[in-house]
């Protein structure tokens, strides 16, 4: 798509790789003058850090972000395990929401450290085969708990910058985005067109093959 994020034409970056790796350390407590707790949060609250990446995102098409890791502190990560949903099932690890949450503030320091330091490393994903209502089986990945926090939190960063990119009736798996309201944007477009009739295709395991 001209302009979006993902071209290759970069006039400008919005902060350098070496920033927001000082950053980070200064945050882990292993630089700086003053010593800072592991993960300290930063002041900012997390909607608004948000919000000001889509701002800029908009602002500036043709700009690249070279790195968004500052940005995963501890607040960062808390925020996106609480919108994790609390009954899933969980994986390799066998470590679930709750019992997660009754040391959280430790638990997601010791993970910020370990992607400050760069010794985090995902664990394998747990393969559940699912019985569906044709009597064919959809397999299902179960993630450890803790990549769910890292996935989720990466995936809340870069949908404030690719968001701005999308054509707004674009509806598949778009956060606040749902299949009724594709349908009502279909149904509208039909409303005094030419066109009679409308071909639902599916292709037989399409993805798989």
């Amino acid at each position: 798509m001209p302009g979006s994020q993902g071209t290759n034409a970069v006039h400008g970056t919005w902060c350098s790789e070496g920033d927001a790796g000082r950053h980070l350390r200064t945050k882990a407590g292993q630089a700086g003058n003053t010593p800072a707790g592991p993960g300290t949060p930063s002041p900012v609250p997390i909607p608004r850090r948000l919000e000001r990446i889509a701002t800029q995102a908009r602002a500036y098409p043709d700009m690249a972000c070279t790195t968004l890791a500052h940005h995963l502190d501890v607040a960062m990560l808390e925020d996106a395990f609480r919108r994790l949903n609390p009954r899933s099932a969980p994986g390799v690890d066998r470590v679930t929401w709750r019992r997660y949450k009754e040391n959280l503030t430790t638990n997601l320091e010791t993970l910020h450290e370990k992607l400050v330091n760069d010794t985090y490393s995902p664990q394998p994903v747990v393969r559940r085969l699912i019985p569906k209502s044709n009597g064919t089986l959809r397999p299902l990945g179960l993630p450890a708990l803790e990549d769910k926090i890292v996935a989720k939190a990466v995936a809340m960063l870069l949908e404030a910058i690719y968001e701005q990119d999308f054509y707004d009736f674009s509806h598949g798996f778009r956060p606040g985005r749902n299949p009724h309201q594709a349908l009502h944007e279909v149904r509208q477009g039909l409303l005094g067109s030419r066109i009679g009739s409308v071909i639902d295709w599916d292709s037989s395991a399409f993805f798989d093959n």
